[in-house]
């Protein structure tokens, strides 16, 4: 019989110690009740064999939660146990609810298998409800997540996409790693950054990207000339689109101009998912290396290792740069979602002009 996961979750948080399980948020201990780790046979010889742990591993927490709407389709599903599981004892299936339709599932563990992630290549349907059965020490579980409609086939022509342009707002990007300083980071590089679709030949595509401005109303341009020289754009060629209406989209290093401060950004990563009609795009991510040196002016200081010895105070820590100078700090954003511009294409260019 599968049980609730809300049920079952509600009964794990209340029942405490009522199955001789206790849970925290960091250890599990078992107890058998017998005192003694060693059985000894009837017959009295004396020989000690090893009592066989019962798997009774149950579901504790999960991501997507349940019944939650709106999960992005490329997200990965999360398990977590009360004890550490056998991968013989626990199986995972996931269906449409509505058609019955089986995923094929990959399956990884953590080290200390108590939590399991789950994928699917190319992602889950849009728009779709779906079921997840988790088999575990011979009980079954259910429970029921919805996606959002990014994901879907585009219901425009592909080619339409090229000359549109996408604005991100980078104080609004959800910054996960370092850890801690997010915040800081969206508030001292609060500008907007345009993505533009430049060409699309099949399964490549070719993006640039350029730092944005918007006016008192809230019209978005290109920043094209800052204190009278002109800011380079950014080119991605080879752009993977080979899960329209996914991309992927890589760049040696870029350079982000904030109060006068350059901000050069190694090995630049960005993704996402268009919408149908293109109107936007969503799920997006990117990470790089970004070079902290001239960062200490945005703070108010004079020295080119204050963010480095910021940001260790709250556990992360600087790396070399591509010079070998250890003043380069991993950054990670998720979360995004970037709106056309309408009526806005990027021009390309470097130090010297337009290209």
């Amino acid at each position: 019989m599968r049980t609730s996961m809300l049920a079952l979750l509600a009964l794990i948080a209340c029942k405490g110690d009522d199955d001789g399980t206790t849970t925290d948020d960091s250890t599990v201990t078992t107890d058998s009740g017998g005192g003694d780790d060693s059985a000894t046979d009837d017959s009295g010889g004396g020989d000690d064999t090893e009592t066989e742990i019962p798997c009774d591993a149950k579901p504790k927490a999960i991501i997507p939660l349940e019944d939650e709407e709106n999960v992005f389709y490329r997200d990965p599903i999360t398990v977590q146990f009360t004890v550490p599981v056998e991968a013989d004892d626990a199986t995972f299936s996931l269906t449409n609810a509505d058609t019955g339709e089986a995923y094929t599932l990959e399956t990884e563990w953590n080290a200390s298998a108590e939590i399991a992630t789950l994928t699917r290549s190319g992602g889950l349907a849009a728009s779709t409800r779906h079921s997840l059965v988790i088999d575990v020490c011979g009980a079954s579980y259910e429970t029921f997540f919805t996606t959002s409609e990014y994901g879907a086939p585009l219901t425009i022509d592909p080619a339409e996409l090229v000359t549109r342009t996408y604005v991100i707002e980078f104080g609004d990007v959800n910054f996960t790693e370092p850890v801690g300083i997010g915040g800081l980071l969206s508030l001292y590089i609060d500008v907007p950054i345009l993505v533009g679709v430049t060409a699309l030949d099949g399964v490549d595509m070719s993006l640039v990207g350029a730092q944005g401005r918007v006016s008192s109303d809230g019209e978005y341009f290109q920043l094209k000339k800052l204190d009278g020289e002109y800011i380079p754009t950014w080119d991605f060629t080879g752009v993977n689109f080979a899960e329209p209406p996914f991309f992927s989209a890589d760049n040696s290093g870029i350079t982000i101009t904030y109060s006068g401060v350059s901000i050069p950004v190694w090995d630049f990563h960005l993704e996402g998912t268009f919408a149908a009609d293109g109107s936007s795009f969503a799920g997006g991510k990117l990470w790089g290396l970004a070079d902290t040196r001239e960062m200490d002016a945005l703070l108010d200081q004079d020295d080119p290792e204050y963010l480095c010895n910021f940001v260790a105070g709250v556990g992360a820590q600087c790396e070399p740069c591509p010079d070998g100078e250890t003043y380069c700090l991993f950054l990670r954003g998720e979360e995004i979602k970037a709106n056309l511009v309408p009526d806005v294409v990027i021009v390309r260019q470097d130090e010297s002009g337009p290209l």
